[in-house]
């Protein structure tokens, strides 16, 4: 008799130990993905667009950073000069549209143009004002 109550109890612990293990073991699959944290997004890409106004007499070179759907400005002034230039970019693969407004004040003149183009990486197109030029480059 005392050995049957010794095997069944036996028997008990060891499903016991089991359940446990089973337990366990499905606990530590089903939290493991959530302990392990959220994938990282990788940063947005940065837009460098490079601008040159050529008036004729002298050239003034700048360059605006942007991130997609952004827009960014560059307003540069002297007794002399002036230049407003206001840049947005749309990603769009390869390619990137650029929405520009651009104006230059001098003492005999002023050049007001809204221009949109498209460029690629590596691109350069040239704005043309009359008696000025705006070289806009996708770095």
């Amino acid at each position: 008799m005392r050995s049957r109550i010794y095997t069944l109890a036996h028997r008990l612990l060891m499903e016991l130990r089991m359940t446990k293990l089973l337990v366990a073991s499905v606990l530590a699959l089903l939290t493991a993905p959530a302990l392990a944290g959220p994938n990282p997004t990788p940063a947005p890409a940065t837009i460098q667009v490079g601008l040159k106004v050529d008036g004729g007499k002298d050239q003034r070179h700048y360059t605006v950073k942007l991130l997609d759907k952004a827009c960014g400005s560059v307003t540069a002034k002297t007794l002399a000069t002036s230049d407003e230039i206001k840049v947005c970019a749309f990603n769009d693969g390869a390619n990137v549209r650029l929405e520009i407004e651009w104006q230059l004040h001098e003492k005999d003149r002023d050049i007001v143009n809204k221009s949109e183009l498209v460029l690629t990486h590596g691109a350069t197109q040239e704005l043309d004002g009359g008696t000025a030029k705006l070289s806009v480059s996708l770095g």
